[in-house]
């Protein structure tokens, strides 16, 4: 997406990650941040609308009025992380049909978000794209370079063990578990580190073996840990560094 935003300078390309903030997840909070965006690009007139219902009825013709001047492609990430407030993950906020200049790009995990896209004929034209796990060779080169970027490194078996692990398959075990190692001081550790990760069947067990780490690391504080993460899980928009 990004080099075709460099390649097309004359297309207004958006994108949206749903889920990096508490705002980003809101299905009116991203037609709102598409409309003003568009009205700074194009130079529309009127005030783009702030209550739901008007966002949601308002949307479609701000997508045709701009879609006369050049070519739009929207680009949401992580449509399975959109808020499911208003039955908001079965899409119904998303136009039926789009202006013929205007490009709609998504990605999902399975869920509702992706049972609602198969409802509608827009799979029978494109062509989805299904991600597959890294290869042996993509992870020997993120593992690489990753721990290059700080200095470390693994031994040629150690890192032949973390590239031949079907979970390191997934970029974020990966990414995990390559930050975990990077910050474990002792070197004589990490043979034994690797293999309690690899115990771990996935993203969320290789995260309590984290949090796990967490509280022996600050074993001093006993609630430091658990007491920092209740008060980050019932905040409704997450906590500062000074709040905390």
């Amino acid at each position: 997406v990004f080099r075709y935003e460099k390649e097309h300078a004359d297309d207004f390309v958006l994108i949206h990650f749903i889920g990096t903030t508490p705002d980003s997840g809101s299905h009116v909070g991203l037609l709102r941040r598409i409309m003003l965006e568009l009205k700074l690009r194009f130079g529309l007139a009127g005030e783009v609308p702030s209550r739901p219902d008007q966002v949601c009825a308002a949307f479609s013709e701000w997508l045709v009025r701009p879609a006369t001047r050049g070519r739009i492609v929207l680009v949401l990430d992580a449509l399975n992380q959109i808020d499911p407030r208003d039955d908001a993950e079965h899409l119904g906020w998303l136009p039926p049909v789009f202006p013929r200049n205007v490009r709609l790009i998504v990605s999902t995990l399975p869920g509702p978000a992706l049972d609602a896209l198969q409802r509608r004929d827009w799979m029978e034209r494109t062509e989805p794209l299904t991600v597959q796990p890294l290869t042996m060779d993509e992870r020997r080169d993120v593992a690489r370079q990753f721990l290059a970027a700080y200095g470390r490194a693994l031994s040629p078996s150690l890192l032949d063990r973390v590239v031949a692990a079907g979970q390191t398959g997934n970029p974020l075990f990966l990414r995990v578990m390559l930050d975990e190692l990077r910050v474990i001081g002792e070197h004589r550790n990490l043979s034994k580190q690797v293999d309690a990760y690899l115990t771990c069947p996935d993203p969320a067990g290789l995260y309590v073996q984290v949090i796990a780490r967490w509280i022996r690391a600050y074993s001093e504080d006993r609630d430091l840990v658990a007491g920092s993460l209740r008060l980050l899980s019932v905040a409704r928009r997450g906590l500062s560094e000074s709040e905390l």
